[in-house]
């Protein structure tokens, strides 16, 4: 099976700005999954923030806006939670493998933050995020991601992969090859990163391989927290993660194609199509 290389696959000089769309394919699709869709893709952002508030991770991410600023705050001292500011950064819709530093402040700008249960924990985060060389792995073991995904993700990113969906993929061990530069899998909800782009993702991390047994470990504990939570939330997040789907970027364009809508994201640049296919996706 053929690997992606950056070098001689990337259309150099090419950063698509950060966009995420759901289109839908037809007005009956809108009607029946409206609901559904519009419940399910605010979950994982509160699961973020839940699963530090009842101890199953150390810290999270949280990006805090001046229009909201005073609500959140005082819900996170509520909570006997802490959260340190990170980076100033012009605030956007969707997937960005990195920030938008701005100096001042407005309504079109958010802070990004570090969410934990201990100031000594939230300080650890910055650190690692704060240094001249991102410590990736200290932040992703504080975060709580499998250490087998934090290497993975080290070393895809380090070889310009900002955005690893076929690297994960194309290492799973079920994965076929349909055609050149075209992949079909079977992913767990627990691993399944593909949709990400609007919000529809049951963990926070890139998992090594949509196999991963660490991955789809952590993922129940995600899944039965989710479960307490928001049940509802839940069964549509579910719904919504096993449609089969069809995964391809071009020219830094993602594109996500499902049954009754379809996603458009900013993604890597390629000069060439890639795909990662599946018809089956395992949940618990």
């Amino acid at each position: 099976m053929i690997k992606m290389d950056a070098k001689k696959d990337f259309v150099v000089g090419l950063d698509v700005p950060p966009t995420a769309e759901i289109i839908w394919n037809d007005p009956d699709a809108e009607e029946e999954w409206g609901s559904i869709v519009e419940r399910a893709k605010t979950l994982h952002y509160r699961l973020e923030y839940e699963m530090v508030k009842h101890k199953k991770r150390k810290c999270a991410t949280l990006h805090i806006s001046p229009r909201n600023y005073d609500k959140d705050i005082e819900r996170i001292l509520s909570d006997g939670l802490v959260w340190l500011p990170i980076q100033r950064t012009k605030s956007y819709t969707g997937f960005s493998h990195k920030h938008f530093p701005v100096d001042e402040l407005d309504m079109n700008s958010n802070v990004y933050g570090v969410l934990a249960r201990n100031l000594e924990d939230a300080e650890d985060f910055r650190a690692h995020s704060m240094q001249k060389k991102v410590n990736h792995k200290g932040i992703g073991k504080l975060l709580g991601f499998p250490k087998c995904c934090s290497g993975f993700f080290v070393e895809e990113w380090s070889n310009g992969f900002y955005d690893p969906v076929y690297q994960s993929a194309l290492k799973s061990k079920n994965v076929k090859e349909i055609g050149e530069r075209h992949i079909k899998i079977r992913p767990h909800i627990a691993t399944h990163q593909m949709m990400r782009y609007v919000g529809f993702r049951l963990t926070s991390h890139f998992p090594c391989s949509l196999d991963c047994k660490d991955s789809i470990e952590i993922g129940k504990v995600w899944y039965d927290l989710a479960k307490k939570i928001d049940p509802q939330g839940l069964r549509a997040l579910e719904r919504i993660l096993t449609l089969p789907g069809r995964w391809e970027v071009l020219h830094g364009v993602a594109v996500v194609v499902t049954e009754p809508f379809t996603i458009i994201a900013n993604s890597i640049p390629t000069k060439e199509k890639w795909v990662v296919e599946w018809d089956e996706v395992d949940t618990y």
